[in-house]
């Protein structure tokens, strides 16, 4: 998910609803569809066929039956807003929980903007804001990355060597969300994720067929491919690891002061050390 996107789509979202009312049917049906595949879209920062056919869904049943009326059909809508990331939960009861957090969100944030609609602007953009905080409530629910996700699919799919291979790729996606990159390797790493993902799809489509004799080479040809692209990813982010853990290290100012700290303490050290020495010889000379 991406912030300011997000904040977007959920603003034109919550205005479309709450005054659905005010336009005719058919610009009201339009608008709250488009609004609901928009904010599906900034869920996952990515357009698929489950969160078009969520949105749309939802939001067409939503204004058919009268949004206006029904906090059952608002949860209803919602919930189909976030249909796509419910698929990317890892256990059923997570997912579960997800479904009642987004279609309760959903149905507060409505009812907060929509009975502020007519108010004072100050007023209404505050529910407006209050309605949006409310209606990222189920991203408290952790979600598996879109791309781990459907390179996850492919590989339960295809299984044996190359699903093995996906899995590992998978793997690699959900450690390297957050790994910071410069620009242009940050453009080669998205071209790369994208292309192993149509290569990955395009191997499950031929993995119905792989018994046909002039597909078995081209099964082969795509098995290479993928294993060269996870190859090639693993080994940049390798790079890119490495290279954070040193530019860590090498900018750590804490751990430049602790060095700093001990090197100090061991120079008092062995100063109070020796005065200790010269105090106990003092003592036996004049004893002596």
């Amino acid at each position: 998910m991406r912030p300011l996107l997000w904040i977007a789509a959920a603003l034109a979202w919550l205005l479309v609803v709450t005054n659905s009312a005010r336009m005719g049917p058919l610009p009201a049906a339009g608008f709250t569809v488009l609004c609901a595949v928009f904010l599906a879209a900034s869920i996952s920062y990515q357009v698929s066929i489950e969160g078009i056919m969520g949105a749309s869904i939802g939001a067409l049943v939503a204004e058919l039956l009268g949004a206006a009326t029904s906090p059952l059909i608002i949860a209803i809508a919602t919930a189909g807003v976030f249909f796509e990331r419910t698929l990317r939960i890892r256990t059923r009861r997570a997912r579960v929980l997800h479904v009642a957090l987004s279609a309760i969100s959903g149905t507060v944030a409505v009812f907060v903007a929509r009975s502020h609609s007519g108010a004072t602007w100050p007023l209404n953009a505050s529910a407006l804001a209050f309605g949006i905080v409310v209606l990222a409530a189920p991203f408290l629910i952790e979600a598996d990355d879109a791309m781990a996700a459907r390179l996850a699919w492919a590989a339960r799919v295809i299984g044996g060597n190359t699903g093995a291979r996906l899995e590992q790729a998978a793997q690699l996606r959900r450690q390297s969300v957050h790994v910071p990159l410069d620009l242009s390797t940050r453009r080669t790493e998205v071209a790369a994720w994208q292309s192993l993902a149509r290569v990955a799809e395009a191997r499950v489509r031929l993995s119905a067929t792989h018994r046909v004799p002039f597909a078995v080479r081209i099964v082969e040809r795509i098995d290479s491919d993928l294993e060269r692209y996870v190859v090639s990813l693993a080994r940049l982010f390798s790079a890119a690891f490495a290279v954070r853990a040193m530019r860590d290290v090498a900018g750590d100012i804490a751990f430049d002061n602790v060095q700093v700290a001990g090197s100090a303490l061991e120079e008092v050290q062995r100063v109070l050390v020796s005065d200790d020495d010269l105090e106990k010889s003092n003592g036996s000379a004049s004893t002596s």
